[in-house]
């Protein structure tokens, strides 16, 4: 049992990330391993329950169980500032003069709870299977909108900061993992799915996710050579983004 703060046991490689002496590619793939929500995925404070179970010939089994929070760094944070992108993102998008340059700061940012876990299978064979999920519930976003002086605001009214905030009922992620190590040789594949769950009256639920495929060999003590396909969808029910474009184009079929 751990109390504490700790890593997160999401993917193959969340808990060792920085630990890139480990691995022949310093940067993760970002479909899975995204560094603009690092400091959401890295760790939490609370407590863990962790164990491994030798099954002799099957191989072995490990467990991880998580429950606590997080402390959300709005100033310098990653977490921030994928939320000041997005809404900023979000209100640079509306056809209104002096939008174009709005912009979003968070001023706060917390949840209620994180709960999160993994189970694992390790062969006797060189093949490690495994499946983890993290859920962030209660995740609530405070901030302003920085409008350019005399253009319409959101509220109507002609003032410089507007203030808005957003509410995450359940941001929910799944990631299936497999790697095989034969000798010099390793191979990895994950995919997950991240869903986020608004309160209906606010937004509609979203879906995204990805995978990724790497291979690398260690040809000398001094020389090893990897690479990996990394693939991401933004949206996984409008994979080819023609919903979007239809919405940008009402004449388009």
């Amino acid at each position: 049992m751990r109390v504490g703060r700790f890593k997160i046991p999401r993917g193959l490689y969340n808990e060792v990330q920085d630990y890139d002496a480990l691995r022949t590619s310093i940067m993760l793939p970002q479909s899975v391993y995204n560094v603009r929500l690092r400091d959401f995925y890295a760790g939490m404070n609370g407590a863990q329950l962790y164990g491994r179970r030798d099954a002799k010939a099957v191989g072995a089994f490990t467990y991880q169980a998580c429950i606590g929070n997080n402390n959300y760094d709005v100033e310098n944070g990653g977490v921030a500032y994928y939320f000041n992108n997005a809404f900023t993102n979000v209100i640079q998008g509306v056809p209104i003069p002096g939008y174009s340059t709005a912009k979003y700061t968070t001023t706060q940012l917390q949840s209620d709870y994180i709960m999160a876990g993994s189970l694992g299978w390790e062969s006797t064979f060189g093949l490690r299977l495994g499946v983890s999920g993290c859920s962030t519930r209660g995740l609530t976003n405070e901030g302003y909108y920085t409008v350019p002086t005399g253009a319409a605001t959101p509220v109507g009214a002609a003032t410089t900061n507007v203030y808005s905030g957003a509410t995450v009922n359940d941001w929910r992620s799944f990631v299936f993992s497999a790697e095989y190590v034969l000798d010099d040789l390793t191979v990895a594949a994950e995919i997950t799915q991240e869903s986020l769950y608004f309160p209906q009256e606010v937004s509609n639920d979203t879906k995204s996710g990805g995978g990724y495929l790497s291979a690398s060999y260690r040809f000398t003590s001094k020389l090893e050579i990897g690479s990996y396909f990394s693939h991401y969808i933004a949206d996984l029910t409008d994979r080819h983004g023609d919903a979007k474009q239809s919405d940008a184009n009402p004449n388009n079929d």
